[in-house]
C-alpha cells in the first residue's frame, strides 16, 4: 500500500520472545498488534503483523474513526469490514493540548485501576 511505510528503526529494537509469545496470546487469534496517537490534525497507527514481527505505519487524518480507518488500511480491509481481534494500545495527545492551551471542555475525568489513582481535571 503506497501510504504504509515500514519501521526498521523502531523493529530493530527486539522484544524477548516470551514477552511476544504472551502479547500474542492476548490479541486473540489473528495475532496483530495495534498502537495508534490520536492527535489534533493526524492520527497515527503502527500495525505489528505477528507473522513477520513488522511494524507498518499509517498516518489518516483525525477524526472519531481514525484509529478504525488506520486498523483497516493497515491489514488491507474494505472501510466497513470488520476488524479482527487484536490488541490496541491508545494514547492521545488532544487532552494535553487541551490543558496547554487553557481550552479544556467543562470536566473530564481520568481514572485508573482504583480510586487512588483517580484525578478530576476541571477549570
Amino acid at each position: 500500500m503506497a501510504d504504509t511505510q515500514h519501521c526498521p528503526a523502531i523493529h530493530a529494537r527486539k522484544t524477548p520472545k516470551s514477552r511476544l509469545d504472551s502479547l500474542s496470546q492476548m490479541a486473540g487469534a489473528s495475532g496483530w498488534q495495534f498502537f495508534v496517537d490520536r492527535g489534533g490534525t493526524f492520527t497515527d497507527c503502527i500495525g505489528r503483523d505477528p507473522a513477520t514481527g513488522v511494524l507498518s505505519v499509517v498516518k489518516v487524518p483525525s477524526s472519531d474513526e481514525a484509529p478504525l480507518l488506520g486498523i483497516r488500511r493497515l491489514l488491507g480491509l474494505a472501510a466497513s469490514a470488520p476488524i479482527p481481534a487484536c490488541e490496541l494500545r491508545l494514547g492521545t495527545t488532544l487532552g494535553t493540548n487541551a490543558l496547554l492551551e487553557r481550552k479544556p471542555s467543562a470536566d473530564g475525568v481520568v481514572s485508573g485501576h482504583c480510586r487512588r489513582q483517580t484525578a478530576v481535571l476541571a477549570t
